[in-house]
């Protein structure tokens, strides 16, 4: 009874037979490989595989300066540290164009300083790639190759324990929906080379790039070029170790991304934000009796982190989702009456008050106060809170001597 293999790839349900034999056959969709012989023969030096085929790869095959269009084949080996292919050709070793991608288990050697692993594109932006487990692309002894290669487009990008030991890294462009990189090995890289490049002209909804080491002396781990676009990203629990310039283009608090536990040098994504009231006698007018007025005057900005402060007493969110805050407040006021009541409380994107206030009463005429303000808010993206007062007793105004404002996630 023939067996069928099921492939259950990210987008993709593939049936191949399974095979009976090893040695240079093809059994049902499954075409085991052992030398250039046993692929299709080269046209103008591109190898063009069999859209329904798997191709099973035994020992590192030599291609020459040949290429290998993928055309929506699978390639799988079994041992990635021996099966694969080792190519000299001007440009990358493995193609393809608007077709999916899949390889697991393969390892791809450079031979030439011109040479390089990948280049796969799609335009169509529907195709899924996946490189699975023990892929790897790899400079040939004594050869500073081309680097990994390019991905450009796809829907979704899968790297998962894969390893790189190249000059340079992996370069990403097109639009993209989701990008993922876990597990994996990066090492190698110099000449200014970088690890994982997202390059100008990059569109991507969502990365992931989490638990990846990146492991050599000098140079740039990961860098977001000048004029890419990116929606959501997460760095979480990756290795830099010798790496010069981590990150290159972009940071812990660069709107959209979120960072955790990377490791010195990279801070974890939490927002906060400290502003001071420069300005020592402001006085506060007020257009009725609890009506909140927004403390004015000049105001220093200390630290911002997830925020900005586009006006004086003003902290608007850049994050983009919805997060809580705790808020720390400290104002010294000057009462200018008998028996005053003052409440210290936050308004949100200038309307809605954040509940509790905090409240002093009982104040004389030019006598000290200190209000001190803890309280929690929600924060969505281009949201803003301000510092605000209000007299609880009547509509004379009070000097505001000093304000400390804190916010932190």
């Amino acid at each position: 009874m023939k067996k069928t293999l099921f492939l259950l790839l990210i987008g993709v349900h593939a049936a191949f037979a399974a095979p009976s034999k090893v040695s240079g056959t093809s059994t049902g969709n499954v075409v085991h490989v052992e030398s250039l012989s046993d692929l299709p023969s080269p046209y103008q030096g591109v190898i063009k595989l069999a859209s329904n085929k798997l191709y099973k790869v035994h020992g590192l095959v030599n291609i020459g300066n040949n290429a290998i269009n993928l055309n929506g084949a699978g390639l799988s080996g079994d041992d990635p540290g021996k099966d694969g292919f080792l190519g000299t050709v001007n440009g990358a070793i493995l193609r393809s164009r608007d077709v999916d991608v899949y390889l697991d288990n393969l390892m791809v050697v450079c031979g030439t300083s011109e040479t390089k692993g990948y280049d796969f594109v799609d335009m169509t932006g529907t195709k899924y790639l996946n490189l699975f487990a023990g892929c790897s692309v790899v400079d040939a002894p004594n050869i500073q190759g081309a680097g990994v290669g390019t991905i450009t487009g796809f829907n979704v990008t899968c790297i998962v324990e894969n390893y790189w030991k190249c000059r340079d890294g992996l370069k990403v462009t097109g639009q993209m929906e989701k990008f993922t990189s876990t597990l994996n090995y990066v090492t190698g890289i110099t000449n200014g080379g970088v690890g994982i490049e997202f390059l100008a002209n990059s569109v991507i909804k969502d990365i992931v790039i989490q638990t990846t080491y990146f492991v050599y002396s000098g140079e740039t781990g990961i860098k977001i070029n000048k004029g890419a676009i990116i929606d959501h990203g997460r760095l979480s629990l990756n290795l830099f170790r010798g790496v010069t310039n981590k990150l290159d283009g972009f940071d812990s608090f660069t709107p959209g991304w979120e960072m955790y536990q990377n490791g010195e040098g990279i801070q974890d994504s939490k927002g906060n934000g400290f502003i001071y009231l420069v300005d020592k006698a402001v006085p506060v007018s007020f257009k009725g009796i609890t009506l909140y007025s927004k403390i004015p005057g000049q105001t220093k900005t200390l630290r911002n982190a997830k925020f900005l402060t586009d006006a004086s007493n003003r902290f608007v969110f850049t994050g983009k989702r919805l997060a809580a805050f705790n808020v720390n407040a400290i104002v010294s006021a000057i009462s200018q009456e008998e028996n005053a009541s003052f409440t210290l409380g936050i308004l949100k994107n200038g309307k809605e008050v954040i509940e509790p206030g905090a409240t002093v009463s009982g104040v004389g005429k030019g006598s000290g106060i200190q209000i001190n303000l803890i309280t929690q808010v929600e924060l969505d993206k281009g949201d803003f809170i301000e510092l605000c007062i209000k007299n609880n007793s009547s509509n004379t105004p009070v000097i505001i001597s000093d304000m400390q404002f804190k916010i932190s996630e």
